[in-house]
């Protein structure tokens, strides 16, 4: 009981400690705290061209957990999701899939149940 006790203590003082609020600007007449949605920086949007043949290895972010990666001409896409997503989504995707010209390969979790 003793044991049970400390352990809940100690993850109430821990809690108790965290700050909740996102943002805090301060000056020297006021302060202003801001609440809002944690959202990812813009994604960068390329076209046909981060398709094509490259002397180099090239990745780029399709938002959330997906990647293009173009390696001297060889392109894959890791876990892509372009489209047909079933919720608001705080970020444009960089590339319509309707604009993907090939891929060599696509690497798909298969825990997600969605379409890329």
């Amino acid at each position: 009981m003793k044991r049970l006790f400390f352990i809940v203590t100690i993850v109430i003082v821990l809690f108790s400690t965290v700050n909740s609020e996102a943002q805090t600007v301060s000056d020297s007449t006021k302060t202003i705290q801001n609440k809002y949605q944690a959202k990812a920086p813009p994604t960068q949007p390329f076209g046909k061209k981060a398709f094509g043949k490259s002397k180099k290895t090239t990745l780029r972010w399709l938002g959330m957990a997906g990647f293009l990666i173009n390696s001297r001409g060889t392109t894959f896409m890791v876990d892509p999701l372009l489209e047909g997503f079933d919720m608001p989504l705080l970020i444009d995707f960089p590339i319509s899939a309707k604009d993907v010209p090939h891929v060599d390969a696509i690497f798909r979790n298969p825990c997600r149940q969605r379409p890329f």
